[in-house]
């Protein structure tokens, strides 16, 4: 209450943006930048249970929902594991 909102596609595009900001922050160590910090993926080593990235994967699902675009990128791969399509041995060192 009484926080001032910036409105750069309202403020739940905010809110989703400050959101993924702190879950993809380096520090936090649950997604680390690959490739020259072009892409992120997961990290082996998180100490996080894995119900948090199921919990992650809900709110980039919810921001989705919502029309919501945010800055993010994965490699190839992770998109074509989740439609299923077969993968090539390029997308595992892409």
């Amino acid at each position: 209450m009484n926080e001032e909102g910036h409105d750069e596609g309202g403020v739940q595009k905010e809110y989703f943006q400050l959101l993924t900001k702190e879950i993809f922050n380096p520090n936090f160590a649950m997604f680390l930048p690959k490739n020259n910090s072009r892409y992120f993926w997961f990290n082996g080593d998180s100490l996080e249970a894995p119900i948090i990235f199921e919990f992650v994967g809900m709110l980039l699902g919810l921001s989705i929902y919502n029309s919501i675009q945010l800055d993010l990128h994965f490699p190839l791969l992770l998109y074509k594991k989740l439609l299923e399509d077969d993968l090539t041995r390029i997308d595992y060192f892409e």
